[in-house]
């Protein structure tokens, strides 16, 4: 029997939906929230606009392990929770940037996240990087620890040119309420 929550392609865009990754995953809308929180760090303006909360459930072992390793978050137990973070980046100055998106994603109490343990950003910003004088929308996922409260702090990485030159450093942390 098929359910009209489930979705086979696209964004979610209704709480209660979900969907199936190709890991074996379902990911499952229980919250999704409009915000704009925004941060400027000399010549780049970091804008948060959407965070979407899942709850994630393996189908497998197998896809419970490949989560694991992907967040990098070894004892990750089934059931967990992520947010998805939608943010822009825009470059002010005259030189294109590349960065890996999120350093660090804190939780008030709790051990602050960073890709060394679970969060994952969006490869996007490292490929195809800021435009001179234009943004780049791109996504963070983070797993959520147990008990955490709907405030987090943004830190965004350091901007570098094509040879390797920074050109701004890391953010302030960006406070964000959802």
């Amino acid at each position: 029997m098929k359910s009209k929550e489930f979705v086979a392609n696209g964004r979610l865009t209704q709480v209660g939906q979900y969907r199936l990754t190709s890991s074996g995953v379902a990911e499952k809308l229980v919250g999704d929230n409009a915000v704009n929180a925004t941060l400027q760090n000399h010549n780049f303006i970091y804008q948060v606009t959407r965070i979407a909360r899942y709850k994630n459930t393996a189908r497998s072992t197998k896809a419970l392990q490949n989560a694991r390793r992907v967040l990098n978050t070894p004892k990750l137990a089934n059931g967990y929770e992520t947010l998805v973070i939608a943010y822009r980046i825009t470059n002010d100055s005259t030189t294109f940037g590349v960065t890996p998106g999120v350093t660090t994603i804190g939780f008030k109490g709790k051990p602050t996240m960073s890709e060394l343990n679970g969060l994952v950003n969006d490869p996007k910003l490292s490929v195809a990087g800021i435009p001179a004088g234009g943004y780049t929308d791109a996504t963070v996922t983070v797993f959520i620890p147990k008990g955490a409260t709907n405030d987090i702090d943004l830190q965004f990485a350091t901007v570098k040119d094509r040879h390797g030159n920074i050109l701004v450093g890391p953010s302030a942390k960006l406070r964000v309420t959802f």
